[in-house]
């Protein structure tokens, strides 16, 4: 397996593959169908294997107030359970601190309780909870 990473997702190699997670995130019910999470500003930290077919991103960015904030994390299904995202992770948090990050924001979809367990593995505590409310 090997880490990749672009400054900017818009016109990538790895922009086909975000685009996939975010459909199965959206398809599997762990992420809002109506919310945007990405514009295409966004650095993405990557992971390929073989002839590099992508198989993991962490798909983020990085802001004024030093915070690198997490808008899509993925692993395939077939390359879960063995290490890829920690790997991933520990190149994501090297290149926001690089940027002058001093905090990781992950915001996660509440039915999503895979990524929130691997929050905690990683150190991650939980910091607020979101209410809402439609209007009529």
């Amino acid at each position: 397996m090997k880490v990749r990473y672009v400054a900017q997702i818009g016109g990538s190699e790895v922009l086909a593959y975000v685009h996939m997670a975010w459909g199965a995130l959206m398809r599997d019910g762990l992420w809002s169908k109506t919310e945007m999470l990405i514009n295409g500003a966004e650095e993405c930290c990557y992971a390929t294997v073989g002839r590099d077919t992508v198989i993991a991103c962490i798909v983020y960015r990085t802001d004024e107030s030093k915070q690198a904030v997490i808008a899509i994390a993925y692993v395939s299904p077939k390359h879960r359970a063995k290490g890829v995202y920690r790997k991933l992770h520990a190149e994501f948090e090297a290149r926001a601190k690089s940027k002058g990050a001093v905090v990781v924001i992950n915001i996660c979809y509440p039915t999503n309780l895979g990524i929130q367990e691997t929050c905690k593995k990683l150190g991650y505590q939980l910091h607020s909870v979101e209410y809402r409310k439609k209007l009529q």
